[in-house]
Order: C-alpha cells, then sequence, then structure tokens
C-alpha cells in the first residue's frame, strides 16, 4: 500500500497517492501511501501481486501496512469527472473498502495462499480485515513478556487461532530483553505460532528445541484453536498471567502459567484455580515440557 518517492511507479504516476495538491508530502519510513480508492491503482497492484505470486511456489503473503494514512486526499477528482467534494470526504471510507477489493481479488486468484495481515498498532486487527485472512499479526513487539499483556488484551475479543504470534530471537529486538527460550515459545503457543528469527544462525542444540517445541505445540493446537478459553490470572491486575483451553466435551485442557519477571515462584503467588472442567471427570495433569524448578 506504500511508494517509494525513488520508484519509476511514483515517478510514472506521481498522483497516485494521498496527498493535497500543492503541499509538502509527508513522508514517513520513507513512503508515501498509494491511494487505493483508485480504480486504477488497485489494477496495478492486482496485476504485480499475480506476477508476483504466479512467478514460484508462494504459499505465504505477509500484507504490511508500516506507516499511516496522511494527508487522505484523493487525486482521482482531478484526473476523472468525479465530484470533487463528495469523492474527498469519502476517500478514507473508501480506501478501506479498496483494500477489502485488492485482497478479495488476490484471495479469490490464488486461494492456495495463506494471507496474514498487519495489526499497524492494532488499528487493523479487526473483523473486516479477519474476512480475508484467517490470521493477523498482534504486533511487531514480539517480547514474550510484552506479549503476555497484548495477546490478553487482544483475546478479549479475538481466537487463539487468528492471533499471529512467534517465538523471537534473543535480545529481542524491540525491548533489547533475554527472555527464557520455553516462556517465548509457550506465549507463542498461545496464538498461531511460528518463528521470527534466522534459523541458520540457531545452534544444534536450538535447532532441537524448535524441533521440540513444534512438536507440542502440533499435539496441543487442536485444543487451543478450538477450545474455550478461560482466563485465570489478569496480568493488568497481578505480576502474573495465566489462561486455559478446554476441548469442548471437556476431556482435554492446555493450561498456561506465566510470571512476568517475579525472581522466584513462592506463596506469594495467587492461587490457581482452574475452570471449564467437568467434576465428574478424573483428569490425568502431565507436563509437555517439565520446569527445571
Amino acid at each position: 500500500e506504500m511508494v517509494s518517492e525513488s520508484s519509476l511507479l511514483y515517478q510514472n504516476h506521481p498522483n497516485w497517492c494521498l496527498h493535497v495538491p500543492g503541499r509538502a508530502k509527508q513522508i514517513g519510513r520513507y513512503q508515501l501511501v498509494l491511494d487505493l480508492s483508485r480504480a486504477d491503482v488497485r489494477d496495478y497492484l492486482f496485476d504485480q501481486l499475480s506476477a508476483l505470486l504466479e512467478s514460484a511456489n508462494i504459499e505465504y503473503l505477509k500484507w504490511d501496512m508500516n506507516r499511516p494514512l496522511t494527508e487522505v486526499f484523493s487525486q482521482r477528482a482531478r484526473d476523472t469527472s468525479t465530484s470533487g467534494n463528495v469523492w474527498q470526504a469519502e476517500t478514507s471510507h473508501r480506501f478501506v473498502l479498496g483494500v477489502y477489493e485488492l485482497q478479495a481479488r488476490v484471495m479469490s486468484a490464488f486461494p492456495h495462499v495463506l494471507l496474514e495481515n498487519c495489526a499497524s498498532g492494532g488499528g487493523r486487527f479487526d473483523m473486516g480485515m479477519l474476512y480475508y485472512s484467517p490470521q493477523i499479526w498482534c504486533s511487531d513487539n514480539t517480547d514474550a513478556l510484552t506479549r503476555m499483556r497484548i495477546q490478553y488484551g487482544t483475546s478479549l475479543a479475538y481466537p487463539a487461532r487468528c492471533i499471529g504470534a512467534h517465538v523471537s530471537c534473543v535480545p529481542n529486538h524491540i525491548t533489547g530483553n533475554y527472555t527464557r527460550a520455553r516462556t517465548r515459545a509457550y506465549m507463542a503457543m498461545c496464538g498461531t505460532f511460528g518463528f521470527e528469527l534466522d534459523v541458520a544462525l540457531a545452534t544444534p542444540k536450538e535447532v532441537e528445541l524448535f524441533n521440540h517445541d513444534s512438536q507440542i505445540y502440533r499435539a496441543l493446537a487442536p485444543i487451543i484453536r478450538q477450545g474455550d478459553l478461560y482466563r485465570l490470572w489478569n496480568p493488568f491486575k497481578v505480576n502474573f498471567l495465566s489462561w486455559m483451553y478446554v476441548s469442548r466435551d471437556q476431556t482435554d485442557a492446555v493450561v498456561f502459567a506465566f510470571s512476568m519477571g517475579s525472581e522466584h515462584w513462592s506463596n506469594v503467588v495467587p492461587r490457581l484455580i482452574l475452570h471449564g472442567l467437568n467434576p465428574s471427570y478424573e483428569y490425568v495433569v502431565s507436563e509437555p515440557t517439565p520446569n527445571n524448578l
């Protein structure tokens, strides 16, 4: 949705970006915003995306949104016979409808491609975008400790299966924090689970751990993705996070419990009371990767 001033696209079509004529254009991340309220811009982007997706065995498409819409003024009225005032009043709305239309065309033409949308600071994590993509990147902040509050808040409206969450490297590129590997893995399992790091730089021990975590997630995914969520510890009220997913038939459950910085577990930890289980069932408790405590 963005364009660089140094690109051939901008040089050939300077009016294809949102801007107010006669005023300086506001650059963000060295980019301007393409005017997706225009059908000709959408047609061009669809042709470019189609050529790219047909060029190789591409099965995943990340749709980013890295700068806000500013100077939301369309040149379409000047380039066509459209009534200017009416069109300008609707540009913001038509822009979003244009994004929807373009994504619908891409997914109809390439139904085998997994489309993941961008949260853009949470501003685009909504039901409209989820209509076209089954998952949305939750936040560029992949620090597991920070993600505890981010994913808790997101879970109030959306299921885990659409919350983009990855195991990232340490130190974290946003916060600089070092977080235990098991914490990073378990936090990612409370979302779509993936890896946000250069696997080529991983040690053999780390690769073995990644494989182990992936196998655990595959076993737990049906419960996490399809089960009912119960929030046990609220990270906005205590320095801990815990929630559990219970299968619809109540035969299986997965419980996650995190410490958000406490140096040790002790009797100051709130009592963990499980919910959603069948009182007439007898459950067997196990831990996929036993803690070292």
